[in-house]
């Protein structure tokens, strides 16, 4: 039997989960907030789970009405633009018994997986260094286009919008950020409220460096987003428009056969990836009590979101 869905929200990325629910085989879209009120799709009781994916800055409100009225809940990136709005949205799951999930998508890319799969076995050796890079175009018209986006009060900064998919990989796969210090400076847009330009250090957990270079400035086009990692046995960077192609690898040669037994880092061609269909599959399988750890639950949101007020206090 299909779930019943309603989806809070209008804009291009409401589209997308309408689009995943028309192909997927365990959901079914009942309402959205284009055709009906909120308190409607809250009042509905065929609708099972609510996807928010509204302006950033009112997520946890949504979030929290819709969990009181008894819906499960997949929420958007980022999960809410405070941490202890986040707390607030936890804790509303927990009282209501209800699951609380975050759209983190990018976990599933391909080559993501794959390296998660390595840096668990310990296959890379020790992690030296790491280099995130997001080179994105974000005009003016993008932002004239809601007036929403570029507010402090509801988009927050490009590292919760545009760049807390990269800061949530870091996370997933390397545990606690620790930003040390950070340089936010906006060059190119001066209608919005915050910066279009982040360079940061920071340390992981387990001591490597790593540095996040963020700017909206690219011409035309977005350019480059990017993940590399300079380990003890190994070298990647997995680059693509998503972080779905590896565009560099050389591996030690005392893990070249394991890596082979693994089938890890086969193919190095950029996929097509509809992933927000596979966090549809994972929220069904967690709903029908099969773990998935790919899928980000409601802490990990709120991790990240701490991540990046560390990095915005970092200045």
């Amino acid at each position: 039997m299909k779930l019943g869905v309603g989806i809070i929200g209008y804009g291009h990325i409401a589209k997308k989960h309408e689009q995943v629910i028309a192909e997927s085989p365990n959901f079914q879209l009942l309402k959205t907030s284009t055709q009906f009120s909120v308190q409607s799709i809250l009042a509905d009781s065929q609708v099972d789970i609510v996807v928010v994916s509204n302006p950033s800055g009112v997520h946890a409100k949504t979030v929290v009405e819709a969990l009181n009225a008894q819906k499960h809940v997949l929420v958007e990136k980022p999960m809410a633009l405070k941490s202890a709005d986040c707390e607030e949205m936890i804790i509303a799951a927990e009282k209501a018994q209800k699951k609380l999930f975050v759209v983190k998508q990018n976990r599933f890319n391909l080559p993501i997986k794959d390296l998660k799969v390595a840096l668990e076995r310990g296959l890379f050796g020790k992690v030296f260094q790491l280099e995130v890079n997001g080179f994105w175009n974000r005009n003016e018209a993008y932002y004239k286009n809601s007036n929403w986006r570029g507010t402090k009060a509801l988009d927050g900064g490009i590292l919760f919008n545009q760049f807390s998919h990269f800061i949530d990989i870091l996370y997933f796969l390397f545990g606690e950020i620790n930003p040390i210090k950070a340089k936010l400076a906006n060059y190119n847009h001066p209608y919005i409220e915050f910066e279009d330009t982040v360079n940061a250090i920071f340390e992981t957990a387990s001591g490597a460096q790593g540095a996040l270079n963020c700017s909206t400035n690219a011409t035309n086009q977005n350019m480059e987003g990017s993940l590399t990692v300079f380990a003890e046995k190994a070298t990647i960077k997995i680059g693509g428009k998503y972080l779905n192609k590896i565009e560099y690898l050389q591996l030690g040669k005392s893990i070249e056969k394991e890596i082979q037994q693994l089938n890890l880092f086969e193919s190095d061609t950029e996929e097509v990836p509809n992933n927000h269909f596979a966090v549809y599959e994972s929220v069904f399988k967690a709903l029908n009590g099969e773990e998935d750890k790919t899928l980000a639950s409601a802490k990990e949101g709120k991790a990240v979101v701490e991540i990046i007020e560390k990095f915005y206090a970092a200045q």
